[in-house]
C-alpha cells in the first residue's frame, strides 16, 4: 500500500491506495479505527483490476487532527470525503463504508449521489445515531482515563483516533 495525504477542504487526509485498474474503490472505516483496517481487503483485489483508496478521517492515523468536537461527526466526515473525492477527481466510483464509516458514505450519497457507482455499507452506524444512556460522555471519558477503553485491533497498530477531547 502506497501512502499519501489530499487537501480536503480545511484539513489534510492521509489515504492508502493499491492499484491502477479502472474500476476505483474507495473504503471508509468507522469510528476508533483507521484505513489500515482495510489492508488485506486492499491486497486481495487485483491491482490491474482496481485501483483502491483507503482515507483515514481527519484525526486517525496521520490525518490532520481538528480541535473542536464538531468536528468529529459523521456530517463532518462527509464534508471530508466530498472534498477529498473532489481533490482527488473521483468519478463512477464504488464508495464502502464500514461501521460509523457507513453512515458517512450514506451521509455523502445523500448529499451528492453524481459521482456514485455503487454504494456499499458493512454493518453501518445508522444515520440518525442510536439510542445512549443520560451518562455514556462520562463513561467512555472514565474509560479512557483509567485505561479500561476496549481499542479494536482491526489491523490498526495502537491508539488509532486522536479526538482531542478524548485523550487518555
Amino acid at each position: 500500500m502506497d501512502s499519501a495525504m489530499v487537501r480536503a477542504g480545511e484539513v489534510n487526509l492521509q489515504y492508502f491506495s493499491h492499484g491502477n485498474g479502472p474500476e476505483t474503490v474507495v473504503l471508509i472505516h468507522g469510528y476508533t479505527m483507521n484505513a489500515r483496517l482495510w489492508q488485506l481487503t486492499m491486497e486481495k483485489m487485483e491491482p490491474a483490476a482496481y485501483r483502491i483508496i483507503a482515507l483515514n478521517n481527519r484525526g486517525a492515523g496521520d490525518s490532520e487532527h481538528t480541535p473542536s468536537e464538531e468536528d468529529y461527526s459523521v456530517e463532518s466526515f462527509a464534508r471530508d470525503l466530498s472534498n477529498a473525492v473532489e481533490a482527488l477527481g473521483l468519478n463512477n466510483f464504488t464508495l464502502v463504508g464500514h461501521s460509523m464509516g457507513g453512515a458517512t458514505v450514506t451521509q455523502y450519497a445523500l448529499n451528492d449521489q453524481s459521482r456514485l457507482k455503487k454504494l456499499v455499507l458493512l454493518n453501518p452506524a445508522p444515520l440518525d445515531g442510536r439510542t445512549l444512556a443520560p451518562d455514556w460522555e462520562e463513561t467512555i471519558r472514565a474509560s479512557y482515563a483509567d485505561g479500561s477503553f476496549a481499542r479494536g485491533d482491526s489491523s490498526a497498530r495502537g491508539p488509532t483516533y486522536h479526538h482531542p477531547s478524548l485523550k487518555p
